[in-house]
């Protein structure tokens, strides 16, 4: 094995393994405990979120306002799973509904934002 070959080899296996480790510090603090709001563009119109944290966690989301053609089973569905999914994964990393994606990833990006404003400093 030739010593390029050999320094690749052992970069992406050590890219794997910094991949799959949890280095955070689960003692300290990641946000400020709140209700946040925030807002990002649907389909039809803003959709206005707030987010509620503890200091380790997201702990609630509503949608406080939206004008999405809720006639749409697709689109009823992303206002109510989406937000659910988000609380369970703590992440804004959530697949979107399929025949809702604007609405979803509003909701997702109205989310982040709020994460962004919750940010313990």
């Amino acid at each position: 094995m030739s010593k390029a070959l050999k320094r690749s080899f052992f970069s992406l296996a050590l890219s794997a393994f910094l991949t799959n480790c949890d280095i955070s510090e689960p003692s300290e603090a990641r946000y400020k405990p709140g209700t946040y709001t925030s807002s990002a563009v649907g389909f039809v119109s803003d959709i206005k979120v707030s987010v509620t944290f503890s200091e380790d966690k997201i702990t609630g989301i509503t949608i406080d306002e939206h004008h999405e053609t809720t006639a749409r089973n697709a689109v009823a569905f992303a206002l109510e799973h989406i937000p659910d999914s988000i609380v369970q994964s703590q992440s804004a990393d959530v697949d979107v509904v399929s025949g809702a994606t604007y609405t979803s990833a509003a909701i997702k990006e109205a989310v982040k934002d709020c994460a962004s404003q919750a940010m313990a400093q």
